[in-house]
């Protein structure tokens, strides 16, 4: 196990050397007092773990694991403090394990035993090549073109928060913001405990679903990186923001839009903070279906025009204009009973629902069919 050592102080660094070279699977590949120098060491060496002082002049030891994740993806990272009211950030931001100062012989053995179990699982199983996020629907994560499918999540808390952090994508979310998001109407100490346990449980997941340098935890918030990754609502957004109209030149580009809309956002998740946008895309999914409705129609292809307008209506059944579209469409089909079985179909919704009949304009629509 090749370890680095970054500590601004000499006898911590030298403290910590001796007890690690008692253990014959260690190879202590660098020490450094100066941070900067020991993230250059990282850029162009090989390290597995990085013990580090979680107080380093010029950066702080938070942001530096950050800096160490980011250039060496999978490295672990063990903060050291002679202080124990950083223990608890600690904790937050860690994948492994924190150390109090002064180290102990023992406590560094429970924490190589921790590295080696972790290391050993990397090793064995390698790093999968993250593809999509997928929000449509409920969350999951796609790998290598296959659904994971069995996400374990501690909590529902640990789920809303990795969903919250995709919500703000590329955005640092401070801590307070998360503590009012997730625990509105608790204490602030409560919510503060559950907060710890929240980013630990989370930061165990993503390490394990080997995704950690997608995101960020640091002192100052937390954040989710959309580089070298896919999210299905950010392309399907991107993609039919760029047509007003539909055309022979984009619409396969807007079916495939279509296609990742597998269901609303978040959509098995009663999350308040994603209502609006939950709304805001099933608009903008509804929206375009007519237009590509239009389009077929206009082309004489009835059947994919009722395909658009009946996925329209799962996601709202009583848009009455779209009802009266479908009967048209069944109508220049010629197929009559069936737009007849629409009109019907539509009344006793309605009827149910809202306890009232369909506008008189349906029912002219649908005496001018049968004349």
């Amino acid at each position: 196990m090749k370890i680095l050592i970054a500590d601004d102080e000499n006898l911590a660094v030298e403290s910590l050397k001796m007890i690690l070279n008692d253990f014959e699977f260690v190879e202590i590949v660098g020490a450094y007092t100066d941070i900067m120098k020991a993230i250059e060491f990282t850029r162009h060496n090989e390290v597995d773990a990085v013990f580090l002082d979680i107080e380093m002049p010029k950066i702080k030891g938070i942001d530096a694991a950050n800096v160490f994740r980011t250039i060496k993806p999978g490295i672990e990272v063990v903060f050291v403090t002679g202080h124990r009211k950083f223990a608890v950030t600690a904790y937050e931001i860690n994948d492994i394990d924190y150390i109090l100062k002064p180290v102990s012989e023992e406590r560094i053995e429970k924490t190589l035993d921790r590295l080696k179990l972790k290391l050993s699982l990397v090793s064995s199983v390698g790093i999968s090549k993250l593809k999509l996020i997928r929000c449509f629907g409920d969350i999951d994560i796609i790998f290598n073109g296959e659904p994971s499918d069995n996400i374990k999540w501690r909590t529902s808390k640990t789920k809303e928060l990795f969903c919250f952090l995709v919500h703000n994508r590329d955005t640092m979310v401070p801590r307070n913001r998360v503590l009012e998001i997730l625990w509105p109407y608790m204490s602030k100490d409560k919510a503060a405990a559950l907060l710890s346990t929240t980013i630990y449980n989370m930061r165990q997941l993503v390490k394990n679903l080997r995704i950690e340098d997608h995101f960020e935890f640091s002192s100052k918030g937390y954040k989710f990186l959309t580089n070298k990754v896919k999210c299905d609502f950010i392309e399907f957004e991107e993609v039919i923001s760029g047509f007003d109209q539909v055309y022979d030149d984009n619409i396969n580009a807007l079916e495939g839009a279509i296609e990742l809309y597998t269901g609303d956002y978040f959509e098995d998740n009663d999350f308040v903070w994603a209502i609006f946008e939950k709304e805001r895309l099933k608009n903008l999914y509804i929206n375009t279906l007519k237009k590509m409705a239009n389009y077929y129609v206009n082309k004489a292809e009835y059947n994919k025009a009722l395909v658009s307008l009946k996925s329209i209506l799962i996601k709202n059944p009583l848009l009455e204009e779209v009802n009266e579209l479908v009967m048209e469409v069944y109508a220049l089909m010629g197929d009559l009973k069936s737009a007849e079985n629409q009109y019907r179909h539509y009344y006793d919704i309605v009827i149910e629902e809202l306890g009232i009949e369909p506008g008189s304009r349906m029912k002219k629509l649908l005496y001018s069919i049968f004349q």
